[in-house]
C-alpha cells in the first residue's frame, strides 16, 4: 500500500532466502514483485478532445534484512519477531491508449515510458507458528524512503508504503534439539 501523493495498493509475491545467525537472528535477501497497478487517465489530442488511456505502474523490491526472534528462530509453536533492513525499489510506468486517435491528430500529453528507483529503510513485526519444517507466518511493516546520504538530502521518488505478508516458510537445514 503506497502512500504520499500516489495512494495505491497492490498484492504481490515475495521470495526470501535466509540463513540463521545464532539462535535468535536470521539474515536474508528477498525479492518482491508487485502486481501491476492500473489507473484510468486521458490523453489530450492536438485537434482538441481526448482519448481514454490507462497508466500502468510496476513495482519490484530487492531486500536485504534480518529477523530477530524473541523465542528461537526454529522454536516449536508460536514465535514473535521484529525485522529491519534496506530495500531497493524499482518502479516503472507507461501509458497505454484505450481508444484510437483520429487521423491528422497527435497525442499532446501522453506519458513516456520510464523507470525510477530509490532506497527504503524497512521495519516490521511478525509472528510465526512452527510445525516442524514448515512455518506459517504473518508480518506487517513500513518502508520509509531513504532520503539522506551523509547528512545531505537526496531526492527519492519512492513513496513510503506499508507491507503486509502472509505465507509459509520451509526450513531446509537440520533442526537441533539442544
Amino acid at each position: 500500500m503506497y502512500k504520499g501523493d500516489f495512494q495505491q495498493k497492490t498484492p504481490g509475491v515475495k521470495a526470501r532466502i535466509s540463513v540463521p545467525s545464532g539462535e535468535r537472528l536470521a539474515i536474508g535477501v528477498g525479492f518482491t514483485y508487485g502486481f501491476p497497478i492500473k489507473t484510468p487517465s486521458e490523453v489530450a489530442l492536438s485537434g482538441g478532445g481526448s482519448v481514454p488511456s490507462e497508466i500502468v505502474y510496476h513495482f519490484k523490491t530487492i531486500l536485504v534484512d534480518c529477523n530477530y526472534f524473541f523465542g528461537g528462530e526454529k522454536e516449536e509453536g508460536l514465535t514473535v519477531y521484529a525485522s529491519g533492513g534496506a530495500g531497493l525499489v524499482l518502479a516503472s510506468y507507461k501509458e497505454n491508449l484505450k481508444g484510437s486517435i483520429p487521423s491528422g491528430q497527435e497525442p499532446m500529453d501522453q506519458i513516456e515510458p520510464a523507470s525510477e528507483s530509490g532506497f527504503t529503510l524497512n521495519f516490521g513485526l511478525g509472528t510465526q507458528y512452527s510445525m516442524g519444517t514448515a512455518m506459517i507466518f504473518g508480518d506487517a511493516g513500513i518502508a520509509l524512503p531513504a532520503n539522506q546520504v551523509n547528512g545531505q538530502v537526496v531526492e527519492n521518488i519512492i513513496p513510503a508504503h506499508f507491507v503486509f505478508n502472509l505465507g509459509v516458510r520451509f526450513s531446509l537445514g537440520a533442526r537441533s534439539n539442544d
